[in-house]
């Protein structure tokens, strides 16, 4: 009974400020909207950013005499899988070394009359970063520090200088995006809390009556908060109504361009409700932050 008597004062007040409540709304929406807008940026870049990091390949050589040693061969696989952090271990044979390079560098090994490529590893991490330690472990394999040439540091290679600055600039592009949401979470709260404050403190007496009456906190505070999660609801449904609008379209325009929203966990249906209820959360935590500032009579 008393929740009927709440959502009564709540749509009340509401229809006794529809100005203040259309201006929390509109701001709602376009929090939102922005918001979707770089939910789906970031989740698209994080994606390819995470397809470069993956592919990050470790290559360890083996002495030439290797190739049709298959004990070796094995020892060495089994040693190499059991590095903490490596997700496979490939053997690359001469020949497939030589398939993967281009025509004219097969053309020119092929003047030599024999294949001078050592069998070797490759190897895939499950994180990027720590290719460096994996290094260090697959250079304690005998048979690799051993490969044949000069250094036992080359026996292992991922192309350190390329690879440690793809590694940086992917970590520094998620970060910053990650930044950007945040300062536009931080900027939402302020503007709904600035938006609500204007209908809060048009009805400042009333509150400050409530209180000198003998209501509690609670009592008064409950009513502002719906009214803020219902306009909050408002604002985020018009937000997922133009941004599905637009998935809509950039879907028959080219399947590859609404791929963004489907990275989300759960497709477009679970970022549509994450939004929605960002919205609610947004507008809640607005007018209770709000309101504080008024109780204290």
């Amino acid at each position: 009974m008393r929740w009927r008597f709440f959502a009564g004062e709540a749509m009340h007040s509401i229809r006794g400020n529809v100005a203040t409540t259309l201006a929390a709304s509109i701001t709602v929406l376009i929090v939102t909207l922005l918001l979707g807008v770089f939910a789906a940026i970031f989740l698209f870049v994080r994606d390819r950013t995470q397809a470069v990091r993956n592919d990050v390949t470790v290559k360890a050589y083996l002495p030439a005499s290797s190739v049709d040693d298959a004990a070796t061969l094995t020892k060495v696989r089994n040693e190499l899988a059991g590095i903490p952090g490596i997700r496979s271990v490939t053997y690359v044979s001469p020949d497939d070394a030589m398939k993967q390079l281009s025509k004219d560098e097969q053309e020119n090994i092929g003047v030599l009359g024999y294949n001078p490529l050592p069998p070797a590893f490759s190897l895939k991490l499950s994180n990027p970063d720590d290719v460096d330690r994996v290094k260090a472990a697959a250079l304690n394999i005998e048979e690799i520090r051993n490969c044949g040439d000069k250094t036992p540091d080359s026996c292992v290679t991922y192309g350190e200088q390329i690879t440690k600055r793809v590694l940086f600039v992917t970590k520094v592009i998620l970060i910053g995006l990650g930044s950007l949401m945040l300062l536009l979470g931080i900027a939402a709260i302020v503007l709904i809390a600035n938006t609500i404050r204007l209908s809060i403190f048009s009805r400042r007496r009333e509150i400050e009556v409530m209180k000198l009456v003998g209501a509690t906190n609670w009592f008064v505070r409950v009513p502002f908060v719906l009214e803020g999660m219902l306009t909050g609801f408002v604002g985020a449904i018009g937000a997922v109504l133009l941004l599905s609008a637009a998935y809509t379209g950039l879907k028959q325009i080219n399947s590859g361009l609404a791929e963004p929203a489907n990275l989300f966990p759960g497709g477009v249906v679970a970022l549509g409700l994450a939004l929605a209820m960002f919205g609610v959360v947004l507008g809640a935590f607005g007018s209770g932050m709000t309101l504080r500032r008024f109780l204290k009579v």
